[in-house]
């Protein structure tokens, strides 16, 4: 009874181990890709509320969006590096997002 909970145990913590692994690079871009398009959402709405009373705090706003460019680039770079089939689920997966949908739409 003992040596199979001792094994018992040591397969749990086996599985916690390989459950716990890091992310994987399209997670992690995935993810700063996420922040900082949800960060200009928020510039751009501020940005279209703010055209009509104060043009100034718009252009300022946008400002900030041409100062990212840096960061969109960086971006872009590491998903050019992924290998081909990993860049097409990448690109897949930020098409279906619920921030891509958002962002198209304040094109509009």
């Amino acid at each position: 009874m003992r040596r199979s909970a001792v094994i018992g145990c040591g397969l749990l913590v086996l599985a916690l181990f390989v459950g716990c692994g890091g992310q994987s690079e399209e997670d992690k871009i995935y993810g700063e890709m996420e922040k900082f398009c949800n960060d200009m959402i928020k510039t751009l709405e501020k940005a279209q509320a703010d055209a009509k009373t104060n043009p100034q705090a718009a252009m300022a706003a946008m400002g900030e969006v041409m100062a990212a460019a840096s960061k969109m680039q960086d971006l872009d770079k590491r998903v050019k590096a992924l290998p081909k089939d990993r860049q097409d689920a990448l690109e897949k997966r930020v098409k279906e997002s619920s921030w891509m949908k958002r962002l198209e739409s304040l094109k509009k």
